[in-house]
């Protein structure tokens, strides 16, 4: 009687003993398929930004970026140097630099310290409206109408081009400069 529940026991220990093993392997080739994912998904390097409005998501990959990202910022950027007042340009040119690439941001606030000081002496304000912007690559080209105001007069009002440059050396996308072109007239 013994040696049949010894037997009985050492059928039911083995057929224990082999399902922990299957279960193991299993468990082992679910966890290989999942570095294997998890290898590939890091070598796509796809981040896709969602921001907390929800309006619009971004994709950035090696080398390019989203265009409505690169619209959206180099919008925002653009009219926060060109639209301001003596009373605003201080917050507006501050909202501006962080988007610098950092190779450009001590010259560029040195810069802009000047235009600040120039804007309140004289009372010079400035309005941007955007007309048109295109995307190509890493380049934002803005066109639009900068109009000026001296002292509650207009004193000008002309089309003004504006190419804003954005950098994605260190994986950051940064702007790493910007230009406005006189255009001679035809």
């Amino acid at each position: 009687m013994n040696i049949e529940k010894y037997m009985e026991f050492r059928r039911q220990l083995g057929e224990r003993i082999t399902l922990w093993m299957v279960m193991s392997w299993m468990l082992g080739l679910s966890n290989i398929g999942m570095i294997m994912i998890c290898l590939h998904a890091l070598k796509e390097q796809k981040i896709i930004i969602a921001p907390l409005t929800g309006e619009h998501t971004f994709e950035f990959e090696h080398g390019s970026a989203s265009q409505y990202y690169l619209k959206e910022v180099a919008s925002y950027f653009v009219n926060n140097m060109l639209t301001y007042s003596p009373e605003t340009i201080s917050w507006q040119l501050n909202a501006a630099l962080p988007l610098l690439d950092p190779e450009c941001y001590q010259s560029t606030k040195q810069a802009l310290k000047k235009q600040m000081d120039w804007v309140r002496q004289k009372n010079i304000s400035s309005v941007y409206y955007e007309n048109a912007v295109v995307v190509d690559g890493l380049t934002v080209k803005i066109n639009g109408i900068l109009k000026v105001i001296m002292a509650g007069e207009e004193i000008s009002q002309k089309n003004y081009p504006v190419d804003v440059y954005f950098s994605n050396k260190t994986g950051q996308l940064l702007i790493s400069g910007f230009r406005h072109e006189e255009k001679a007239a035809s």
